[in-house]
């Protein structure tokens, strides 16, 4: 990935990659899509949907409001959808209505993501609700265009110990 990127940069000036170039460089001349299927089948053994988040939607959803994914990924809408049903459900996943991909536009939400899509969605960024948990690329950034933002904390300061000790001994091990 990080040659990738590195490249990306050299030639694009942008740190957004796909799957595929990551999967190019990690088996030049190798079998570039099983590889990157195993990646998407792993991803998809390992992933879960986040309660609060799928309630979220849900309750956005009975409401009447639409529903939009913009995330820092190398994946694209199609991949990213389905690792969403894979994870949290088809159900999930369908309540969905668009996913905006740093892959897809060449640049991540903390330099300039949320520009394209307020342009797509064709809407006010006072409109908007964007709700995740990086306090730069998900309140920072979103924030300085107007929209209106909500931290996510996914884990109280005891749980966010317990992972990182866990995280330590996995590594020791």
């Amino acid at each position: 990935e990080g040659a990738a990127r590195h490249a990306a940069k050299l030639f694009r000036d942008s740190y957004e990659v796909g799957i595929e170039e990551i999967h190019a460089r990690l088996r030049p001349g190798g079998e570039v899509q099983a590889s990157i299927a195993e990646e998407l089948a792993a991803e998809a053994r390992h992933c879960f949907g986040f309660a609060p988040v799928q309630e979220l939607i849900r309750a956005a959803k009975a409401r009447g409001l639409g529903v939009m994914i913009v995330s820092d990924t190398y994946l694209d809408e199609t991949q990213l959808r389905a690792l969403i049903a894979a994870a949290a459900g088809e159900d999930t996943a369908t309540a969905i209505d668009r996913i905006f991909p740093s892959s897809a536009y060449g640049v991540n939400k903390a330099d300039g993501l949320f520009g394209p899509v307020l342009e797509s969605l064709g809407c006010s960024p006072g409109e908007v609700l964007h709700l995740g948990d990086n306090p730069v690329a998900d309140q920072v950034a979103p924030a300085k265009l107007g929209v209106n933002t909500v931290h996510l904390l996914q884990f109280d300061e005891a749980a966010r110990a317990r992972l990182r000790l866990e995280a330590a001994a996995s590594a020791v091990i």
